[in-house]
């Protein structure tokens, strides 16, 4: 049942994501965080939801990508580049949060 809600909840944020231009997606980059801790691949899945990152704004493009390789790496995904932890490590370099 629980899982089911997941699924669910998962099937839903695809379909506004697909439906919209991302004027909602820093919850969902914010649910993602969240689950990361109890619900590695459900982030994982819900990022990979997210059509064309990289058309999101500087800021949300890079949470998206230090979101993404936190994801992959929990789920034991292999790394193949670099390039995407890259985009976020330069951002949070120049602009912060401390926090990330």
């Amino acid at each position: 049942m629980n899982r089911n809600i997941y699924v669910i909840f998962l099937s839903l944020a695809f379909c506004l994501i697909a439906c919209r231009q991302y004027p909602h997606i820093q919850p969902l980059l914010q649910e993602a965080e969240t689950l990361m801790v109890s619900r590695p691949d459900s982030s994982l899945i819900l990022l990979e939801s997210i059509p064309s990152p990289e058309k999101l704004s500087e800021e949300d493009y890079a949470t998206w990508c230090l979101l993404m390789t936190q994801a992959r790496d929990k789920n034991y995904v292999e790394h193949t580049s670099n390039l995407v932890i890259g985009v976020a490590v330069r951002y949070f370099d120049k602009q912060g949060p401390k926090d990330r």
